[in-house]
């Protein structure tokens, strides 16, 4: 089952005890050991990552007023009480609440948070992973009889791959070699269509429009005299007798 939030659900909260995220001035570390700062406990911080899950007895909730986190977590004792502007933490890096069996948040996750740290909501998928192995749906047999527990799996926004060019000749712009340079795609009739119809025209502005679009497609002669001329030179290096404008004269349309 896949719990995609929309909504913020990373908070991090100061902390006086030992974390190993550091706030250090506006910048956020973390360091390979929990750190203790005597007398400077604004610089601890804790994460946690919330859910929209129905808190039970014996969750641990933060409190949310106007959206901004309100005092520390809590432990549920009372199912009867309002829990309407609660959250439920399932994630997190507080020692105290990992040793009361809330999933700690890993590593890989915390690294990539630290070089991300205004990312405020990530995707959680919820399965379950067996005692024994460890495994997520685990069916060997060897870990018959053993307790599936539920296990909440971070899903690291991936950054979206930059999407390449494509030449006239059919290659990505990484295809191509220093002897080939890159040529950009040429835009095709119905893309020219949405770029220059946006909305209803009259037909007088259609032409015109269409005319031009046509005319920077084209070449000037001078143009395709030129290119003639340098493609004759880079096949034949010593060429240099037969005149391309006197060719180019006979054979272009009157």
């Amino acid at each position: 089952m896949n719990m995609t939030h929309k909504l913020k659900n990373i908070h991090i909260i100061p902390t006086d005890k030992p974390s190993r995220l550091i706030l250090q001035g506006s910048e956020l570390v973390l360091s390979k050991y929990l750190e203790i700062n005597e007398g400077v406990s604004e610089f601890n911080q804790n994460i946690y990552i919330t859910s929209d899950e129905e808190i039970k007895e014996g969750d641990w909730y933060l409190t949310f007023t106007n959206n901004e986190v309100m005092g520390q977590p809590r432990k549920c004792e009372d199912t009867n009480w309002n829990f309407s502007h609660c959250k439920k933490i399932i994630l997190t890096t507080d020692q105290d609440l990992i040793s009361n069996s809330i999933q700690a948040i890993d590593d890989k996750f915390l690294e990539w948070f630290v070089k991300n740290p205004s990312c405020e909501s990530v995707e959680i998928e919820k399965t379950v992973r067996c005692t024994n192995c460890g495994q997520e749906y685990c069916d060997n047999l060897q870990c018959r009889g053993f307790k599936d527990i539920p296990y909440y799996k971070i899903i690291i926004p991936q950054e979206k791959p930059k999407q390449e060019r494509i030449c006239n000749c059919g290659l990505k712009e990484s295809e191509h070699n220093v002897r080939h340079p890159f040529i950009p795609r040429q835009e095709t009739l119905e893309e020219a269509a949405e770029r220059l119809f946006p909305s209803k025209m009259s037909d007088y502005e259609i032409f015109l429009l269409g005319a031009k679009w046509q005319e920077e497609r084209m070449y000037s002669e001078k143009e395709v005299e030129s290119l003639l001329h340098k493609f004759m030179q880079s096949q034949h290096p010593d060429w240099h007798g037969y005149s391309t404008t006197k060719w180019f004269e006979q054979h272009k349309k009157k």
